[in-house]
């Protein structure tokens, strides 16, 4: 055990167990946003600021003070558990947030061919999808071509 809680966690470590009070704060909430160290929480129910900071850092996992050693290992399985859960919502997270960009790149470089070539939505869309299977590429990745193509093209002829 290590007190006062030290400024940062070693990169190695796994689990990040401590009292959840005033001085341990900036270091778990700094750990939690890691989102990859399980953290236990030890809350003190007869102290009202334990169970202040219980709501303000949601950790994993939490204990009672005194500590039990029964429930250590219950509650650390359920503290990797959480964070497993976690760690899986995050990647969702990462993944539509993606998806979103390449929908709006998609729209952007729709709207420049059909000004450009003075086509259709489904035409536009037709020709970003056949460029990307012609390259194996994403459509978002042809869009973007398309789009900073563009960009390019309108940059240079407002200095020409």
């Amino acid at each position: 055990m290590v007190w006062p809680p030290p400024a940062a966690l070693a990169e190695n470590a796994d689990v990040l167990m401590c009292l959840l009070d005033s001085c341990a704060r900036q270091l778990v909430n700094a750990v939690i946003a890691r989102s990859d160290v399980a953290v236990v929480g030890i809350v003190d129910p007869q102290v009202p600021e334990t169970v202040k900071s219980l709501r303000q850092s949601a950790p994993h996992g939490v204990l009672c003070h005194p500590v039990n050693p029964l429930a250590l290992a219950p509650s650390l399985l359920i503290a990797y558990g959480n964070l497993g859960c976690l760690q899986r919502q995050l990647g969702k997270v990462r993944k539509l947030e993606e998806t979103l960009r390449a929908y709006k790149k998609v729209q952007q470089a729709k709207a420049i061919l059909m000004e450009r070539r003075n086509i259709g939505e489904p035409e536009a869309y037709g020709f970003l999808r056949d460029e990307a299977m012609r390259r194996r590429m994403a459509i978002g990745a042809i869009a973007s071509i398309v789009v900073e193509s563009h960009d390019v093209l309108l940059s240079a002829d407002d200095r020409g």
